[in-house]
């Protein structure tokens, strides 16, 4: 289970002062604590291009494409990598987006839904390309109201499919992703005051 523990937001503006207590996923539970300046949006700057010179893979990683997400070590954030995992050629035929549920863990209740920005379609023939998000949710609800202190849940909810081929112009075929593969339990949100 991946947790994150963070502090109310104080004021009205995106930039506050909380006291956080983050552990990444697969750390234990003690984490970092002290005074963090945050700033805390339901929106990202868009996913980033990378490389690596690891395949990465082992018992979670999906195929053709690996999609993971976890903390990323600020309060409500995630951190999402997209790849693919083929050593030949391999092409995503649609744009995909993946949607965020969080939940209230005590009543199971749905307090947020929202879509990270899109990867966009194309070119994923190198293990050694993948694309990086980094994605903030702004610790409020449907309505835009922020939520109480307590504990929340958040996991990915869809899509389910990802369209590819195996070349620009050949047959679309179709990856179903393993959603509790990906969510792995979610991650744990604990929203305090100070």
């Amino acid at each position: 289970m991946r947790k994150l523990a963070l502090g109310v937001l104080c004021a009205a503006a995106l930039t506050v002062t909380t006291v956080a207590s983050i552990s990444p996923m697969g750390a234990s539970a003690a984490g970092v604590t002290g005074a963090t300046k945050v700033i805390a949006s339901a929106q990202s700057a868009g996913w980033v291009e990378s490389v690596t010179d690891s395949r990465g893979g082992g018992t979670f990683a999906q195929v053709p494409f690996n999609v993971q997400y976890g903390s990323d070590n600020t309060p409500a954030g995630f951190h999402f990598n997209f790849k693919g995992m083929e050593d030949g050629s391999l092409y995503l035929r649609a744009p995909v987006a993946f949607t965020i549920q969080i939940t209230n863990a005590k009543t199971k209740k749905v307090v947020w839904t929202g879509k990270t920005p899109v990867v966009a379609a194309g070119d994923f023939s190198s293990w050694k390309k993948f694309m990086t998000l980094d994605f903030k949710w702004d610790q409020k609800d449907a309505k835009g109201k922020r939520v109480a202190p307590g504990d929340y849940k958040a996991n990915v909810i869809g899509p389910v499919t990802i369209s590819y081929s195996k070349e620009p112009d050949s047959k679309i075929l179709t990856q179903t992703l393993n959603l509790s593969t990906l969510n792995r339990g979610g991650v744990d949100i604990h929203i305090k005051t100070k």
